[in-house]
């Protein structure tokens, strides 16, 4: 029997921000089992219980695992329709869709620097805090603001009060943390560029709705109480790499320009 070892998710140090591999690792799965493999190990959706899209991946790719035959737009569309409902999944799947083709257009390194690895080097790990997770060139502003849009429509189109619209909100963390570090940068953007604002006027009852969405039980049953990040959003290290939900909070509010004085 030969086996396929690979780690599909490498950005351990921003484990909220999206990683968009859903469609890659399908198709990976495909060329493994075209070439004989017929074992297959990943290290793929295990360091948060809200890590982006953790159900999908592990529907779509258990499934393929079985049988790589099966088509992986087709699982994908039944995934989004029985877990955000048929009303929500259409735009769930325009994000998929703007995420994976970004991803596979600029890839996963901040710009200039090359693609970040898990390692045990000090000085590497260091590196990797600049180069993935809400610094990623696949997050250019534009991506950003229209992947958020689509989850937007997918939450109006979802029943008010369902299990449905919670899920979109909680699918939503993974742009919120993005916005979150560029706030400032974005609504300059989307201003100039004419883009709609998808997300709160202000940052403060944005993060209101991330934390409701972190707060709910998690797969253990217990609300999730804290935030993987190698960085607070003003560049400095956070210790062990995690921080409280309140904590990150006054990060996020301590990080935007202030306006000037009168």
């Amino acid at each position: 029997m030969l086996l396929s070892a690979r780690v599909s998710a490498d950005h351990a140090q921003y484990v909220l921000s999206p990683l968009p591999n859903y469609f890659v690792v399908a198709e990976n799965l495909a060329t493994f089992h075209s070439l004989g493999i017929r074992g297959w190990f990943s290290e793929s959706v295990c360091c948060h219980p809200r890590e982006e899209m953790v159900e999908l991946k592990v529907f779509l790719w258990g499934r393929l695992a079985f049988d790589p035959t099966l088509n992986a737009t087709v699982l994908t569309e039944e995934f989004l329709d029985g877990f955000y409902s048929k009303p929500a999944a259409p735009h769930v799947m325009r994000y998929l869709r703007l995420l994976d083709a970004s991803m596979r257009e600029r890839g996963l390194a901040r710009p200039g620097k090359p693609r970040p690895f898990k390692t045990n080097s000090p000085a590497k790990r260091e590196e990797d805090k600049w180069s993935g997770g809400p610094f990623s060139a696949m997050f250019d502003n534009a991506t950003v603001l229209d992947a958020t849009a689509a989850l937007t429509d997918a939450a109006k189109a979802a029943a008010p009060g369902s299990k449905y619209r919670l899920r979109v909100s909680q699918a939503m963390i993974a742009v919120q943390f993005v916005a979150f570090y560029r706030w400032a940068e974005l609504q300059a953007y989307a201003e100039a560029s004419g883009k709609p604002w998808p997300l709160s006027p202000s940052l403060s009852e944005e993060f209101d709705h991330f934390a409701a969405a972190m707060n709910v039980s998690g797969l253990k049953g217990n609300p999730i109480t804290s935030v993987v990040a190698a960085l607070a959003p003003n560049g400095t290290a956070n210790a062990g790499g995690e921080v409280s939900v309140a904590q990150f909070r006054e990060q996020v509010v301590q990080a935007q320009p202030k306006p000037p004085l009168p």
